[in-house]
């Protein structure tokens, strides 16, 4: 569960790093 969470956030926050 914790680990899906901080997936999303890395992917979240990458996205926002590449935009």
């Amino acid at each position: 569960m914790d680990t899906k969470k901080q997936m999303n956030t890395d992917v979240a926050i990458r996205l926002h790093v590449h935009s």
